[in-house]
């Protein structure tokens, strides 16, 4: 009897751990799914200047140091959103945050400055020689920035420019979230390759940046290639003017 007795106690102690294993598991993949879908609906407000800036959004009130960010709390609806730096008001508006901004992230601008989407561009060359080994990772290199059809010159502040972006013009508040990077992450040094088709043509990935952070990121990781980028613009005008000429 207190063989069985001790079977029976056995076999609880072993289901009661079971359950918790379980109850662990699913507690760890409840977790990690809110924490994904959490950061993708995060909201932003950004500050471009070198001076402090105020940003009120409803009945809250943020501040922000020069070049500075602030993750924000927001709700749906109409919101009044009014921003003053050195007391001078920038931006006084009523907009309507719908959920799909909400469900999605994203910044809300009221800078009255542009911001930009970059593209990251992660293998393959310049002259399209590609590389077909099965490495894990792909390297971010300008010259694979270069090679794409939509990249194009565009100049910031006298600083030219060349890449794959797309402008939010300084008019537009909600910016809803549709890049890999929000305005504190860094773009990474290489990424994951999925197949060894992805490591030789290469992939993209997309952040948000404001003026200066884009400037900044430019002179940082391509500004020894400006005397380069200069020649490629002047070849690319003798090209398309060449295309233009007609017999």
């Amino acid at each position: 009897m207190s063989q069985e007795n001790e079977e029976v106690s056995g076999r609880k102690v072993g289901i009661i751990l079971g359950l918790s294993i379980v109850l662990i598991l699913f507690s760890w993949i409840g977790i990690t799914i809110y924490n994904l879908v959490e950061q993708s609906r995060l909201v932003y407000i950004h500050n471009p200047y070198e001076d402090p800036m105020k940003v009120t959004i409803g009945e809250e009130t943020y501040k922000l140091g020069p070049l500075g960010y602030k993750e924000v709390g927001v709700s749906e609806g109409k919101q009044r959103i009014k921003s003053t730096v050195n007391g001078q008001v920038i931006l006084d508006t009523t907009v309507v945050i719908s959920s799909a901004f909400l469900n999605k992230g994203g910044v809300i601008n009221a800078s009255r400055e542009p911001m930009y989407l970059w593209s990251e561009c992660y293998g393959g060359t310049l002259d399209y020689v590609y590389s077909f080994d099965d490495s894990s990772t792909i390297n971010s290199k300008p010259s694979s920035q270069w090679s794409k059809n939509s990249a194009e010159f565009f100049t910031i502040d006298s600083t030219l420019l060349y890449g794959v972006v797309n402008k939010y013009l300084a008019n537009q508040v909600l910016i809803t979230k549709e890049w890999d990077y929000d305005i504190p992450d860094p773009c990474e040094d290489q990424v994951e390759a999925r197949d060894v088709t992805q490591g030789a043509v290469g992939t993209s990935k997309s952040k948000i940046f404001n003026k200066p952070g884009l400037l900044r990121y430019w002179n940082r990781n391509y500004g020894d290639l400006q005397e380069e980028l200069e020649l490629l613009q002047i070849l690319d005008s003798v090209q398309n003017s060449s295309d233009t000429i007609t017999p």
